[in-house]
């Protein structure tokens, strides 16, 4: 039987895969919660209806608010690329529920 050797991994000099992976993934959640801050910062959600902050007094569909939000995230965050994945968010919003 031939002894186990351990291979060596290629690892780029100055980097660590574990620490670039996490750094990755925090980063990550951390633009979940910008987004989700910002969308939910615009508009509201009462009896199952959609309201812009600045506008209470007309109800908009859900669709109108994926719509506009997403176009206003694209515009106020650049920098940061908006996969089907980071905009899944939208799910998680924690919607301000007012007496509007």
């Amino acid at each position: 039987m031939e002894p186990l050797v351990d291979q060596p991994e290629t690892i780029q000099e100055g980097q660590d895969p574990a620490t670039e992976e996490d750094q990755k993934k925090l980063e990550h959640e951390q633009h979940k919660e910008t987004l989700s801050r910002f969308v939910a910062k615009r508009y509201l959600r009462r009896d199952g209806k959609f309201f812009r902050v600045k506008n209470t007094g007309a109800p908009i569909s859900a669709t109108d608010v994926k719509r506009a939000s997403f176009h206003q995230v694209k515009d106020a965050f650049r920098d940061i690329e908006i996969t089907d994945e980071l905009w899944s968010v939208r799910r998680h919003i924690k919607w301000d529920i007012r007496a509007v």
